[in-house]
């Protein structure tokens, strides 16, 4: 019973984890494009818009930080929630449809445009009650004023940080990117063109950084990963560990069931 209970357990975090596929339209083309371990793989927004503009083994390629937002509520009672700061296309990438509506586009990446915001269906339907005329209604995050363009679908998790409860667009911050080439900060993923790999990708995609950048600094990208791989990375060689252990239990409880049975087909036989 002890060696069926831990394979079953185990098996179903493994399944979860390493086995099930990404619950995302074509989850086998999305990649991590990666920067320097040492800092958190992240990559420069120049690099980014290099490998838009001209990487052709991508169908489609975005970048994603962090953004911590403080949003109060009816009584004034700030609200620390996780959000993140996006390029258009995002959602797009990913095959996300809005549940009410629109996301990012380009026109929201414009200087003086105004600030929007996609908010996740958990916030919408627990802070917002779930409100049909969300869409266009203006709310206040830190110092400045929002205005709701979208909802997310029901279920989505946001998967450079499934506690993402807000998404923006936020001019300033590309701008300050693309003035400063070594400032790294963003997390990009992507999606493959149709039968491309992410090998071939990176190949590409060195030889453009190579160019871009000559011999010396070739830009902060060091490797391209599926994503499916680049999400479980830290776990992984943890929860093969433990599929071990299990197995190896599993054989000494076979074992000593074996050995049970023998000894009573010896006493019967006597």
């Amino acid at each position: 019973g002890l060696c069926t209970g831990a394979t079953i357990a185990l098996f179903t975090v493994l399944d979860a984890v390493l086995l099930r596929p990404l619950p995302y339209a074509g989850a086998d083309r999305l990649v991590h494009v990666e920067g320097d371990p040492a800092l958190r793989r992240s990559v420069t927004y120049p690099d980014f818009v290099l490998l838009r503009d001209h990487a052709r083994g991508f169908e489609s390629l975005a970048v994603w930080q962090g953004w911590t937002a403080i949003m109060p509520d009816a009584e004034g009672v700030n609200t620390r929630l996780t959000g993140a700061s996006i390029s258009p296309g995002y959602f797009e990438l990913l095959g996300v449809q809005p549940h009410a509506g629109r996301f990012f586009t380009a026109v929201h990446v414009a200087e003086g445009s105004a600030k929007s915001i996609v908010i996740s269906h958990e916030l919408w339907r627990t802070t917002f009650g779930g409100t049909r005329d969300i869409i266009g209604r203006l709310v206040r995050i830190d110092t400045a004023a929002y205005t709701v363009i979208g909802v997310a679908p029901a279920g989505f998790q946001d998967p450079l940080s499934k506690r993402t409860a807000l998404w923006r667009v936020e001019p300033s911050l590309f701008e300050r990117g693309l003035l400063q080439p070594g400032w790294v900060g963003f997390w990009m993923i992507g999606r493959l063109q149709a039968g491309t790999t992410a090998e071939s990708a990176w190949r590409e995609a060195e030889g453009l950084l190579a160019s871009a950048y000559g011999e010396v600094q070739r830009g902060s990208v060091r490797s391209i990963a599926t994503f499916s791989s680049a999400m479980v990375r830290d776990v992984r060689p943890t929860l093969i560990a433990l599929m071990a252990a299990v197995a190896l239990l599993v054989v000494v409880g076979c074992a000593n069931l074996a050995n049970l049975f023998v000894s009573r087909a010896s006493t019967r036989a006597t």
